[in-house]
């Protein structure tokens, strides 16, 4: 439990000072045994962060501070439950699962291919081309070069958009989502490269259209060739 947390919900809760014997009993309702001492202790804590304020002997009172934390922190609990509830549907073990995830994939990284470009500066630039060099070596067998930036990531921070962000990192870093298309992308080799290049260009160019379109032809191939697996293979599963 983040006491922080609940105890200024608790506090949130009275439009009167509050201490910390009714905090305990506030605490129990939550299925939590902690003793008025560790209370006072987080309290204290709380004061030298500015979240609450001790009014005498009466107990203590929300700050604004505090209130905006617990607005925060509910918003992220809100996002991991989402973020949760996302990938138990990504249980990727089904041909036919992986190419509708792929779908949805295409259309999420043309778009975050087009905001790429749009805001493509002269850092990205330099930061574009040493990935794609990254790739290359590592195509070519080289190990001593250590920069390695995954592009598609990279792609996707440079989009600045942390929603598109967030749910590309969801799908990409899901480890039921990556099998096949390990073996597909490294059967693929130089073709990949070629085609990370002609996004990479567009993004350069500041060409949002051809990013875009760059993008989904990437994408496409992937799914052509999962399709081509599961036409060619008598398993479903991988």
């Amino acid at each position: 439990m983040n006491y922080n947390h609940t105890i200024l919900k608790i506090l949130n809760k009275f439009d009167k000072p509050v201490g910390a014997s009714q905090i305990k009993r506030e605490l129990k309702k939550y299925g939590s045994e902690i003793s008025e001492a560790t209370i006072g202790r987080v309290l204290f804590q709380l004061d030298g962060d500015g979240y609450t304020y001790r009014d005498g002997y009466r107990g203590r009172l929300i700050t604004s501070k505090g209130i905006e934390y617990i607005e925060e922190q509910d918003k992220q609990e809100f996002i991991k439950m989402k973020s949760n509830m996302f990938l138990s549907v990504l249980d990727i073990s089904k041909t036919d699962e992986l190419l509708e995830a792929l779908e949805a994939r295409k259309i999420l990284e043309s778009q975050i291919a087009k905001y790429a470009a749009r805001r493509c500066n002269l850092q990205a630039k330099r930061d574009l081309h040493l990935i794609i060099e990254s790739h290359e070596m590592k195509l070519k067998g080289i190990d001593t070069y250590s920069y390695n930036v995954p592009f598609h990531k990279y792609i996707a921070t440079l989009a600045k958009n942390r929603i598109l962000e967030h749910m590309l990192e969801l799908v990409i870093d899901d480890t039921r989502f990556t099998p096949l298309l390990k073996k597909i992308e490294k059967g693929l080799g130089p073709r990949t490269i070629n085609e990370h290049k002609m996004i990479a260009k567009a993004i350069i160019d500041k060409n949002e259209v051809e990013a875009e379109a760059a993008m989904a032809i990437h994408i496409e191939s992937l799914i052509e060739q999962v399709k081509r697996y599961k036409n060619n293979s008598s398993q479903e599963t991988f």
